[in-house]
């Protein structure tokens, strides 16, 4: 306009990432005394920066006025790096106006970044919420226990049965254990001619027990001796003989006890007999039987966990 000196203020920062990257820019032309651009600019470009969220700003905030039959009338506009015209509102100030211009338009400017929707006018990937750290957990223990049990035993098979009892150590944790075993086993006696022999176990061994809670599985490998004795004969003879077997279990726990099948199998083959071999019978080198587990006494040990520290 003739007799006025049009003033133009701008703010931009631009990098070069890709053809259509804008980052905040704020574009004021103030024609008229009505506006404050030196207040007005760097609050406009505040509201840019601290509504994008760390992603990049595609918007052009253009302020321009001019006078409109004495009063003075201020146009906002916004422009997506698309050339989309998003926000277009026109004010009319009166002279007592101009003073709160500043306030006017940043609150409008700021109500409508906040409603616009964040990919409408910035670019880049929205940013994931960071999340507190969670407290380091202490260091665990690792614990090893030692517990003695006692269990009591019923074969069925062999046909005449047998019972005993064993003392098992384990040493491990509460799922894995290694065990060390010293049994004992008599068999009821049986018929062999004239009279009855019966046969006594004694054997030791190591093993395995995994038991996720309530269930128990065992493996062991025994040793020892077998003695069968002759019982009514006119001379009743004993013997010591060599033997080893393999052990299985599974079963369940109940509180502190715990109730299993047991099977054991040894390469071993023997036959007791009555003087001169006229009679014999097989010592069967097979069990299949039930046990009853509780404990006796136990013991824990835990130390550091030295993969846990520092």
């Amino acid at each position: 306009m003739a007799g006025r000196t049009q003033v133009s203020w701008s703010i931009g920062l631009f990098f070069v990432l890709s053809p259509r990257t804008v980052l905040p820019a704020v574009d004021i032309k103030a024609s008229t005394h009505c506006l404050d651009e030196n207040r007005l600019g760097p609050r406009l470009q505040d509201i840019l920066v601290n509504h994008a969220k760390s992603r990049e700003v595609d918007l052009l905030i253009t302020v321009e006025d001019r006078e409109a039959s004495g009063n003075t009338e201020v146009i906002l506009r916004g422009i997506t790096g698309d050339g989309d015209l998003v926000l277009d509102r026109h004010f009319t100030l009166s002279t007592s106006d101009c003073e709160s211009s500043t306030d006017l338009l940043v609150t409008v400017s700021t109500r409508f970044v906040q409603e616009l929707p964040l990919e409408r006018w910035t670019l880049g990937r929205t940013p994931v919420p960071v999340r507190a750290a969670l407290p380091r957990p202490p260091p665990k223990a690792l614990s090893i226990s030692v517990c003695g049990q006692l269990a009591a035993y019923l074969a069925f098979l062999p046909t005449g049965g047998s019972f005993g009892g064993t003392v098992i150590t384990y040493i491990g944790n509460k799922t894995h254990a290694l065990s060390i075993e010293a049994s004992t086993l008599a068999s009821y006696p049986r018929d062999l001619g004239q009279g009855q022999f019966y046969t006594v176990l004694l054997e030791g061994g190591a093993g395995w027990k995994y038991s996720p809670s309530p269930w128990l599985v065992r493996i062991s490998v025994h040793a020892g001796a077998l003695m069968a004795a002759g019982h009514g004969f006119k001379s009743n003879e004993a013997t010591w003989v060599p033997w080893t077997e393999l052990t299985a279990g599974f079963g369940r726990s109940f509180g502190p006890l715990v109730i299993a099948g047991n099977a054991a199998i040894s390469p071993f083959r023997h036959t007791a007999a009555t003087a001169g071999e006229e009679q014999s019978r097989d010592i069967s080198n097979f069990r299949l039987g039930l046990a009853v587990e509780f404990p006796i006494w136990g013991e824990e040990f835990s130390m550091q966990d030295a993969a846990s520290g520092d």
